[in-house]
């Protein structure tokens, strides 16, 4: 993806390249940290990283209050209880999606592989690992089974994981729990309800910055995500190409739920009967704020039974369809079939390219500054700004429209009066008809994308891409 809106510097002294990257947090170790690695070779094991423990549960055992339980790379079968204690366990690098890939805990089939039961909370945490093989044969929740519990969930790889006639493949939350389940891939599970993830009794997570996906409900509904009387808050996940044998490929709602689903991209899900991407039933009140729907089979969004809806500023390329107990008050939106509401359109929303997944808005897009700054969250689903500008009105849909680029050049070690090249990158990334003016740093100047220019002196020269879109009228500049 490019940079949107942040400067990426293209400064250089002819033979010097200075480049910028993005830095992610990562949460310190605690005092008390205690290691774990599958290799490990003591008599009398004791979690130094000199004579780790064996076992993770072994390391959760000993944990008090503030622990940190450091997992080295490598296979542990086991079934995980966090106890109710305060502790983070994690793979020793969580935001690499490497490690994460090479610290699997496996369940062997025989049961939940990591288990929140005893109240704990957000200082309960759980990252970077891939937990997989975990069954529902005991249990809701195959993968992860949380149980009046709000533990914090993140940047692990849930997969593989089969509830059979339980709910919740990859999470499931019951008994009032409200963890934060935030950036991870929860991908190819399955269960009788909420093959990725199953929230019920009263439970109110937040799903926020997930990868939800492959996940199949052979028999029944909710594919990607099912709340039965519960109501999470749902935003900025990508939830596609899930099944479900019934109803709610994507997201299936029931029983009095009444979820936020916010700056979503719902896609390429199915269902048998109705709501490919969205189903809602009995007494459900969802709220649907700049989402993106499209491209599911079964249909786009489906209510019935007493199950009002609100959609606003979101693009809705596939059908919607209510009974007349379930009123839909659409504003604001882009629908493939007209709907009646204020300042509602029916027009091609131009994504960037949806057969790839990439539901991004091309720069000419008629989804751009067409939604209401009232509804809108204050960003998108990439984390850029919305609106943009900020004097101006807020897109539909899960992306708002910002001018990007990421400035390169070749040769990368250019000399006097050699011709060198500058590509903004920013077509490939966004689609359509781009209009790119360049200032090269030494009073020259070019436009077109690429563009090209020859420096007579030695010296560090700052270049400046101005990116346009929307016939010229929304532009960004890039260092």
């Amino acid at each position: 993806m490019c940079t949107r809106l942040l400067s990426r510097c293209a400064a250089f002294v002819l033979c010097c390249v200075v480049s910028l990257s993005a830095a992610a947090l990562v949460p310190a170790l605690a005092v008390g940290t205690i290691y774990v690695d599958d290799n490990c070779g003591c008599p009398s094991p004791d979690g130094t990283p000199e004579c780790p423990y064996c076992h993770i549960q072994d390391g959760i055992d000993v944990a008090i209050t503030g622990d940190t339980v450091v997992v080295l790379p490598g296979t542990y079968p086991e079934n995980l209880n966090f106890l109710g204690k305060g502790i983070t366990v994690t793979s020793g690098e969580p935001l690499d999606p490497a490690v994460v890939d090479a610290t699997m805990i496996n369940g062997g089939g025989s049961g939940t592989v990591v288990t929140f039961a005893a109240a704990e909370g957000p200082d309960s945490v759980l990252q970077g690992f891939t937990i997989t093989n975990g069954s529902g044969s005991l249990n809701h929740g195959a993968g992860i089974y949380c149980s009046g519990s709000s533990p914090t969930i993140t940047n692990n790889i849930i997969t593989d994981n089969a509830a059979g006639y339980n709910d919740g493949g990859g999470i499931a939350c019951t008994n009032h729990s409200s963890p934060l389940i935030a950036a991870n891939a929860i991908v190819s599970n399955t269960a009788d309800h909420g093959g990725g993830i199953y929230c019920g009794n009263s439970s109110a997570p937040i799903i926020t910055g997930n990868l939800i996906a492959g996940n199949s409900i052979p028999a029944s509904s909710g594919g990607g995500i099912y709340c039965s009387s519960s109501s999470p808050t749902i935003a900025g996940n990508t939830i596609t190409d899930n099944t479900a044998g019934l109803g709610g490929g994507g997201i299936y709602c029931s029983s009095y739920s009444s979820p936020a689903l916010i700056n979503n991209v719902i896609a390429h899900n199915s269902a048998t009967y109705f709501g490919g991407g969205v189903r809602c039933y009995n007494n459900s009140s969802p709220t649907i704020t700049n989402c993106t729907v499209a491209d599911n089979t079964g249909g786009g969004i489906a209510t019935r039974t007493n199950s009002p809806l609100t959609i606003t500023n979101c693009i809705v390329w596939d059908d919607i369809a209510a009974d007349e107990t379930s009123p839909v008050d659409v504003t604001y939106s882009d629908t493939q079939d007209p709907w009646p509401g204020d300042d509602n359109i029916s027009l091609d929303p131009q994504f960037v390219a949806p057969a790839s997944d990439d539901y991004h808005l091309g720069p000419e897009s008629p989804c751009i500054e067409a939604g209401l700054n009232a509804s809108a969250p204050s960003d998108d689903i990439d984390g850029d700004p919305r609106p943009w500008p900020s004097e101006g009105s807020a897109d539909m849909g899960a992306d708002e429209w910002v001018p990007c680029c990421d400035i390169v050049y070749e040769p990368s070690l250019p000399s006097t009066e050699e011709v060198v090249t500058f590509y903004s990158c920013a077509g490939a990334a966004q689609g359509g008809s781009l209009l790119v003016t360049w200032d090269f740093g030494d009073g020259g100047t070019a436009s077109g994308d690429p563009a090209t220019h020859q420096y007579p002196m030695p010296g560090m020269y700052t270049v400046a891409a101005t990116v346009c879109g929307k016939g010229g009228l929304l532009c960004g500049t890039c260092t």
